[in-house]
């Protein structure tokens, strides 16, 4: 009798041995079909079928997210040359409360930079204001000859350049644009066109400036724009109207072409870098037939940085103004034309690299808007 008992005890504990077996087993293939099947997931949590719809839904949006997430992450990493400040240890910048000595020297730089640069800066910042807005109210009254506009010209952007710290030194003037054609420069901050006009020379038998090329803007930017435009040819392009791109590349390259005063002024890349890549240029003005000026804008920004990385143009100056100095060399590089077997995005990416080779950066793959895009999502989603 006990042997039966104990044969029945070992055969149950076997078949209970089995049944917990058999559920492990279950319970692991719906864990591994879970992995895989959101819906399934829910339903092993007990949800009903449309909250395990809304479940599976759910899941697949974090996974998606997560999965851009790390795609944008990659991305930034490889554009992070254009999409960040550069920084420098130059006295400017706060080096905490641990060495005595290098606070004694910030405050030091403070004093110079807050007390004695600033001030006279902004006074030469008033005077370049108060010309341009006189030089435009002035044209209203008398027409201005082309040796008069570009004497405005250059007494308003040698003032502008020296209250924003330029030092520049420019390279191979042999090689200055002239009409008709096209200059084309890399572009690191709005204040680039008033560097590139403070080169101007008039003791030549016809001195040329620039036909300048420029969006609509609002504020400090939006005032200095519409009096220039009174001095200097201007072709305004509002990006809030699509269909006025058209007629604007077609302006552009008909004065690229045929313009006799003056060459265009562009900064194809479209947007401003920080000057440690050269962005992707816009193909629309590299036709056949129009001269190509390129134009290669060297920072050295260990004393103080010219990209615009700020929201708004204020707090930009501010910083400028009372930087050490914006240390620039500009190169004019030789003359070029599209050969008969380019298509205008290979001229472009020509263009782009010898720009770049010149000042010793790599040529980026990618263009201003697709970098800023990265760079908005990235923010969004809380990516660094």
């Amino acid at each position: 009798m006990q042997g039966l008992r104990l044969r029945i005890s070992i055969k149950a504990e076997v078949e209970a041995k089995a049944k917990d077996k058999a559920k492990a087993k279950s319970t692991a293939k719906t864990r591994a079909k879970a992995m895989v099947d959101p819906e399934a997931r829910a339903k092993s949590k007990g949800k009903t079928k449309p909250q395990a719809q809304v479940y599976a839904q759910a899941l697949a949006q974090d996974k998606a997210k997560s999965e851009a997430g790390s795609k944008l992450k990659a991305i930034a990493n490889k554009l992070k040359l254009s999409l960040v400040k550069n920084e420098y240890w130059n006295f400017s910048i706060f080096p905490g409360t641990e060495s005595a000595t290098d606070l004694a020297v910030y405050a030091l730089s403070c004093f110079i930079r807050y007390g004695i640069l600033f001030p006279i800066r902004l006074q030469l910042l008033i005077f370049a204001s108060a010309f341009i807005g006189l030089a435009g109210i002035v044209s209203y009254i008398k027409p201005y000859t082309q040796r008069q506009r570009l004497y405005c010209c250059s007494v308003y952007a040698r003032s502008f350049s020296a209250s924003m710290g330029l030092v520049a030194t420019y390279h191979n003037r042999e090689n200055v644009p002239r009409a008709p054609g096209v200059a084309m420069a890399n572009h690191l901050t709005a204040n680039d066109i008033q560097y590139m006009f403070a080169d101007l020379h008039l003791n030549v038998e016809e001195p040329q400036g620039y036909t300048v090329t420029g969006q609509l803007h609002k504020g400090i930017i939006g005032y200095i724009i519409k009096m220039s435009a009174r001095i200097a040819p201007i072709y305004f392009l509002d990006r809030s109207k699509p269909e006025e791109r058209k007629n604007f590349q077609k302006n552009v390259v008909e004065a690229a072409r045929t313009g006799k005063l003056d060459p265009v002024l562009l900064f194809p890349e479209g947007y401003c870098s920080n000057n440690t890549g050269v962005m992707q240029m816009r193909k629309a003005a590299f036709e056949e037939g129009i001269n190509v000026y390129p134009i290669a804008i060297k920072q050295h920004a260990i004393l103080g940085d010219s990209f615009w990385n700020e929201p708004t143009f204020l707090p930009y100056i501010f910083r400028v103004m009372a930087s050490w100095c914006i240390n620039y060399d500009v190169y004019y590089l030789p003359k070029q034309q599209r050969q008969p077997t380019e298509d205008g995005e290979q001229f472009a990416a020509r263009i782009q690299k010898q720009i770049a080779d010149k000042i010793g950066v790599p040529a980026v793959p990618f263009g201003g808007t697709e970098l800023y895009r990265v760079k908005r999502m990235c923010e969004k989603l809380n990516i660094k």
